[in-house]
């Protein structure tokens, strides 16, 4: 059996995901940065890997349902560029629906051979999120 076969990927629409969405409306949207999160509280997390479009669509429907979410965001995807303006402005709008926005730091882009490699580069794509996004 194939993974295709095993996990259903055709029932992975917005259709079903908005369905989905009604069914967990009553749960408190919690967030990453909190401390307590109890039982019944949902952490709603997404990584933005290929398409920026589709994110801000599914943002909209959580946003209808009052559903907060995390969406983690690269830097450096060979399907979307945030140096667009227009791929930047779809991340400001899912910030405007009550969203919060994260890095998905990739550190193959990098030559990272230890642990303290990673500092630099990971703090010059946090430093280029949060001046981008301050607007």
């Amino acid at each position: 059996m194939n993974n295709k076969q095993r996990y259903h990927f055709e029932d992975f629409t917005i259709q079903t995901y908005r369905e989905v969405l009604e069914s967990v409306r009553h749960l408190r949207s919690a967030d990453f940065t909190e401390d307590d999160i109890g039982q019944g509280d949902m952490l709603w997390r997404h990584d933005v890997d290929i398409d920026m479009d589709r994110a801000v669509t599914m943002a909209k429907m959580e946003s209808e349902v009052g559903i907060r979410a995390t969406y983690f965001i690269l830097l450096r995807s060979e399907f979307y560029n945030l140096l667009e303006p227009r791929q930047m402005e779809s991340v400001r709008e899912i910030i405007s629906l009550g969203h919060n926005i994260g890095l998905h730091f990739d550190a193959r882009a990098y030559n990272i051979r230890s642990e303290s490699d990673l500092e630099p580069p990971l703090a010059s794509e946090k430093r280029f999120l949060e001046e981008n996004l301050e607007h």
